[in-house]
């Protein structure tokens, strides 16, 4: 029996978005749409960072993506020049890209072609029942999963929850206190969710790449930090099944 997620039809998009070449590549990543400067924390390494024009307040997030895309500039313009330096795929003057694609759309940035592809991502696989991590702090417990992709989301965490998130920073601090489960996707044991982990006493599992792109917002999960194990509570959950 495999089990889907029901998803509501949305309006088509353009599932193809054509470009001028700025620097040669192909790469399949995350959709971060950049409007202004103080979105650019948001983008974590090997996102495709899409913009209308970059400037050089840009350079700190651009060597963190896997590649770019803007809707305007020509092949002398700040995006085609530091994309050409740092070796990043690169196309400008897509004309609609941030107001065609959507933050965390996966899609293949073909800058040999001078092409972004979506990729359909239309149901949710629920068969990963279980993700496999590092145990920093030993502890079992279930509760709501929530993910946090930047500071914009803190607000949603709620006491008891298990946090889901690529890694963590000292802005995480207020969150932490109230959770009761951590879950982090990098995996590095001088990074502040170890520090973090150990000081509070929360269950907290690392390395496990990929957990915020799985796991769903509301999910009920169980975090074992003894073992290194999340395993999903799907069955219980509102998912619609298909034998």
């Amino acid at each position: 029996m495999e089990q889907y997620r029901i998803v509501q039809p949305q309006k088509a998009r353009a599932k193809l978005i054509q470009g001028t070449i700025a620097c040669r590549g192909k790469i399949v990543g995350r959709v971060k749409i950049i409007h202004k400067i103080s979105e650019l924390g948001k983008i974590e390494k090997g996102d495709i960072l899409v913009t209308k024009m970059t400037t050089p307040d840009f350079v700190v997030a651009m060597s963190r993506c896997g590649g770019i895309v803007t809707d305007e500039g020509g092949v002398t313009c700040h995006a085609a020049i530091v994309s050409r330096e740092m070796n990043v795929p690169c196309l400008i003057a897509t004309g609609h890209a941030t107001s065609t694609l959507k933050d965390n759309d996966i899609v293949e940035l073909d800058a040999h072609s001078g092409v972004v592809r979506m990729i359909e991502t239309t149901i949710t696989d629920a068969k990963v029942k279980q993700i496999h991590g590092k145990g920093i702090y030993a502890g079992k417990i279930t509760g709501r999963a929530v993910v946090v992709r930047d500071v914009s989301d803190f607000p949603k965490v709620q006491k008891g929850d298990i946090l889901i998130t690529s890694q963590t920073t000292p802005d995480y601090l207020s969150c932490l206190y109230r959770i009761n489960g951590l879950i982090v996707d990098e995996d590095s044991i001088t990074s502040h969710a170890v520090l973090y982990a150990k000081a509070l006493k929360i269950p907290t599992i690392m390395g496990t790449r990929n957990a915020r792109d799985i796991i769903m917002d509301g999910e009920k999960i169980e975090l074992d930090a003894t073992n290194g194990v999340v395993t999903r509570k799907i069955a219980s959950q509102g998912l619609a099944l298909r034998s």
